[in-house]
């Protein structure tokens, strides 16, 4: 007995059912569990058993409805000749077996379907047909089998793909974020250049160009963030403004793609910001202050739309602070208050919240500083005092709390170096001695510590330039000397290796202070020679030719030094000081130690016949 041959295909299955019980068997599981809509019966005639004409009865009026679970099918061709199929019984429709797979019944009677036959031979055509099919089978068996073992194969890759992209942007966020956090309190911002070019690289090769997904594009804003930054200590103010202009325009980019985000723009606000750090430290303050504005007014706004979150509202008074420094530096004093008086109002209200936090408390006494810093220039000697004490006495306290904390050790110098210059406005050389001492003290030890730390290697050359000014108010001329010598060196130093037009004044005015004292100790040799330094380092510095000009003067070089004098008798110095009258000044001055040249009497004369001829 003949059975009708079918097999079954489905996305993941390629089942034949024949005449091997087993593969029949298979076909029986898959059809009761339901291969589901979309699976292909495949008919063909392999047998003349009844099953063939109940099938073509099927498909001669079904369609992909009508069929079981959705199955179509795919192969309808009529093998069975007239006679045959006359010859035949009528198929009953019903199930062969427990191990068949149902055949929908006819919409015929009962009495009207064939009864099945089940005793007539297959044709040789038949066979023949039946055994190609056997191969056609056999062969998209195999080559299912490979199609799946290569699916599986692509996952794979896939998946490993994935997981090596994960780690990679792990380590990227590493590189980017969490080595930053580490080293920055330590000062060690220079080693981050190499991870961060390393990681821009990376992300670098990222990008599609129909489009970069925003996570990515944050990260190489980071890394151009980074990047500038080390720039920046470098001294590399071009590279570092390059870096910096580029995280802007991806930072733009991104918060133009969702105005609504929040973060993106807070973002954006810091990018700004390091724009105007960058031009301010280029001598651009209109530049600056334009940046800084850009950025306070950002983070204004998403401030008020945030009250809750205390990290904005502290930037808030971050941004205040960079407006009030370039107004301060550019005369504008007033206002210049205003903002330190915000600040100080947003960080008073942050420490009350948390007085455990030391960030925030750090934050409240470096603006009780900047206040300080103000009252200083209006001559309000009294509240300027009041905010450095105040300023002090919360940095002390943190100083206590953590004596290995640098940052905060150094903060409590400039506190008392600050305190130190109150006293000498006031004229009390002892006292500003006295914390200009202990300002010193934090600064030897700190610089020993770091000797690459540039910050403080100036700053301990601003302290030793300070207490030798009080020792020569004091008249401790040799002691003034030798600190001022120091500073000089130092300064000289910081200007060669970074060449900053900052720097570069810095070492000028070193020079030239030194020149000064040299020429009260009677050694104009020695005041002509840190003279021409001084001019080395910043030949626009008019203050320092003056002294240069008194050094030629007194050590007999008459022609030189009256060329001098007459060349710039009609120049103005810095604040608005005319030559000729500095010039006069210091003739005043040096006759009252009794230094004295026959020709400053000639000198005097036509100096102030020009001087007052303008």
């Amino acid at each position: 007995m003949a059975l009708c041959s079918m097999f079954f295909v489905n996305p993941k299955h390629l089942i034949f059912m024949g005449d091997n019980p087993k593969l029949r068997q298979k076909a029986a599981k898959l059809g009761k569990d339901g291969l589901g809509a979309g699976c292909v019966l495949i008919k063909f005639p392999g047998a003349t058993s009844s099953h063939c004409q109940a099938l073509e009865r099927l498909s001669a009026r079904a369609d992909s409805t009508t069929l079981p679970g959705g199955w179509k099918m795919l192969l309808e061709e009529d093998n069975v000749s007239e006679k045959t199929r006359a010859e035949l019984p009528e198929c009953s429709g019903q199930t062969n077996g427990p191990d068949r797979m149902p055949i929908p019944s006819s919409d015929r009677p009962p009495a009207e379907i064939p009864q099945c036959d089940r005793t007539g031979p297959p044709t040789p055509r038949a066979r023949s047909r039946s055994l190609v099919i056997w191969v056609l089978v056999a062969i998209l068996l195999g080559l299912g089998g490979m199609l799946h073992e290569t699916e599986l194969q692509a996952e794979r890759y896939r998946l490993a793909a994935q997981d090596a992209r994960a780690r990679a942007d792990d380590l990227v966020n590493f590189m980017l974020s969490d080595l930053r956090d580490q080293l920055e309190p330590l000062g060690h911002v220079a080693v981050l250049e190499q991870p961060a070019r390393k990681a821009l690289a990376y992300l670098e090769s990222l990008r599609d160009p129909l489009g970069e997904a925003p996570d990515t594009l944050r990260s190489r804003s980071i890394a151009l963030e980074n990047i500038g930054d080390v720039l920046l200590v470098k001294g590399d103010h071009a590279g570092a403004r390059s870096a910096y202009e580029k995280a802007l325009e991806i930072a733009t980019q991104l918060s133009n793609r969702n105005p609504a985000d929040a973060k993106l723009r807070h973002d954006l606000a810091l990018s700004h910001a390091r724009i105007g750090d960058i031009r301010e430290d280029q001598g651009d303050p209109p530049g600056a202050l334009g940046a800084y504005r850009s950025a306070l007014d950002i983070m204004e706004q998403i401030a008020r739309q945030y009250p809750d979150n205390n990290q904005w509202q502290r930037d808030v008074g971050i941004s205040h602070e960079r407006v009030g420094n370039v107004l301060r530096a550019t005369g504008n004093v007033p206002e210049a208050l205003a903002h330190y008086e915000a600040r100080q109002a947003v960080h008073s209200r942050l420490a009350a919240l948390d007085p455990s936090n030391a960030l925030w408390q750090r934050d409240l006494a470096l603006s009780y500083g900047a206040l300080g810093d103000v009252h200083m220039l209006q001559g309000e000697l009294a509240k300027a005092s009041a905010d450095y004490l105040k300023c002090l006495a919360i940095m002390n306290q943190l100083g206590l709390q953590e004596p290995a904390n640098t940052e905060w050790q150094h903060d409590i110098g400039v506190s008392q170096e600050k305190i130190g210059d109150v006293n000498a406005a006031r004229g009390d050389l002892a006292g500003a001695r006295a914390a200009y001492q202990r300002a010193l003290e934090k600064a030897e030890r700190l610089a020993r510590q770091d000797p690459a730390n540039i910050q403080w290697q100036r700053d301990l050359a601003a302290r030793y330039q300070r207490i030798g000014a009080v020792r020569q108010a004091q008249g401790e001329l040799s002691e003034a000397i030798a600190m001022q010598n120091r500073a000089s060196e130092l300064f000289e130093t910081l200007a060669d290796k970074f060449g900053t037009p900052q720097a570069q004044a810095e070492a000028a005015d070193a020079w030239g202070r030194l020149a000064w004292y040299e020429l009260f100790q009677r050694q104009p040799e020695r005041a002509v020679e840190a003279a021409r330094k001084g001019l080395k380092a910043d030949p626009s510095q008019l203050r320092i030719k003056t002294y240069l000009a008194h050094g030629l003067l007194l050590t007999g070089h008459y022609a030189d030094a009256d060329k001098i004098y007459r060349e710039n008798r009609s120049a103005t110095l810095d604040g608005g000081r005319p030559f000729a009258q500095a010039v006069l000044d210091d003739f005043k001055q040096l006759w009252i130690k009794g230094i004295v040249h026959p020709d400053m009497i000639g000198i005097e004369a036509w100096l102030k016949s020009s001087h007052s001829n303008r």
